[in-house]
């Protein structure tokens, strides 16, 4: 038995389960369907957050340089999370509330960032303490 999490393009997430599956042979008919993935910066949970939140983010192509990034209302950079070349599919961060030099940020509003070199997307949170 399983849980499937159907995620969006705009980040919503739905639960289905518990499931069973049967597995197949691949190549007989009906065939799977293709999954086309889309590049999308999902929404951060929890949001508000306190003291920490999750960013996920898909990747439509393989081997994609990724930036991810945190930035205060001044638009300053407050964190850098991540800075790799990474495959296709979901990923996910965390966000402790810690700046790049290890120290809490206030209370208040916070942008994630992620820069794709054929994508760029912001997203609000707000970290309530």
């Amino acid at each position: 038995y399983y849980w499937l999490e159907s995620v969006s393009l705009d980040g919503i997430s739905s639960y289905y389960g518990p499931l069973t599956v049967t597995i197949g042979d691949p190549t007989q008919e009906p065939l799977p369907p293709e999954v086309l993935m889309a590049t999308k910066l999902l929404n951060a949970y929890p949001n508000p957050f306190n003291p920490e939140t999750t960013l996920s983010f898909m990747l439509a192509k393989n081997n994609t340089p990724v930036s991810l990034n945190i930035y205060n209302l001044k638009g300053q950079l407050v964190r850098h999370l991540v800075s790799a070349i990474l495959p296709s599919g979901k990923h996910s961060f965390v966000w402790n509330g810690l700046d790049d030099a290890g120290k809490e940020v206030s209370s208040g509003v916070y942008f994630s960032r992620l820069c794709t070199p054929d994508y760029q997307q912001t997203r609000k949170m707000l970290l309530a303490k």
